[in-house]
């Protein structure tokens, strides 16, 4: 945890700029999983079920915090919560909300 009481997590772990060695080198609390990971899942990719399989691997071994993305079905919510994956985030569990003026 940082010293203004803030945690960090590795997001869209495994895309872009996101690297292994940020869990070694940053003071990192927790990983989300990438949402083309989620779908994956979805579409019954068996790499992608394999990938979020070894990433929540990795993250119990480290102790982190796990977070999966882009969840829209019960489908991709059980298979996740069944590998592991402590949290959830996506359109299953709430639509965005327009904003209103103050």
């Amino acid at each position: 945890m940082c010293s203004s009481g803030a945690t960090w997590y590795v997001d869209d772990f495994g895309t872009g700029y996101s690297s292994i060695s940020h869990l070694r080198d940053l003071p990192v609390r927790g990983l989300k999983l990438d949402k083309s990971f989620t779908s994956g899942i979805r579409t019954g990719d068996s790499t992608c079920i394999k990938l979020a399989q070894g990433l929540i691997g990795l993250a119990s071994g480290l102790g982190l915090d796990t977070v999966a993305e882009g969840i829209e079905t019960e489908f991709e919510a059980g298979a996740l919560l069944g590998q592991g994956w402590h949290q959830g985030q996506g359109w299953l569990f709430g639509r965005p909300e327009p904003t209103t003026a103050s």
